[in-house]
């Protein structure tokens, strides 16, 4: 892939992210909480993919995700070890919310993870900002 068109499928990631994380809220202020959280999981991965991409290093599945993270931001102190752990609790509230009809995401556990969620997206797109400059 080229400069140019990694650039742009780069800004069409952080443009998802951003529009996934507004269904988010809506989801949220429907109290929806199930759906929240894959709201909230979706504009993180997005966000991500974003960076890895950016940093040249496409990964295709999530736990391929996972551990590149590990390798290239956390073990490089660019992210840290909690926010790995917040990423892969996100994860595993939205596999457990899509696919596990005994778990019910609650309110809480929504509040619990909102805004930290928000904050590692945040830095996330952050970082890949002033790759792509």
């Amino acid at each position: 892939m080229d400069r140019d068109s990694r650039k742009e499928m780069i800004r069409k990631y952080l443009d998802k992210s951003s529009q996934t994380w507004k269904e988010a809220e809506a989801a949220r202020t429907l109290c929806m909480w199930p759906m929240t959280a894959n709201r909230m999981y979706y504009s993180l991965v997005n966000a991500m993919r974003a960076l890895l991409l950016a940093d040249q290093h496409p990964v295709h599945t999530h736990a391929g995700m996972k551990s590149a993270i590990g390798q290239f931001y956390v073990l490089t102190h660019e992210l840290t070890v909690e926010e790995s752990k917040l990423f892969s609790q996100m994860e595993t509230m939205r596999e457990k919310a899509d696919y596990d009809c005994f778990f019910d995401a609650t309110e809480n556990d929504i509040k619990e993870k909102f805004e930290p969620t928000k904050q590692l997206i945040d830095k996330v797109s952050s970082m890949v900002e002033k790759r792509i400059k």
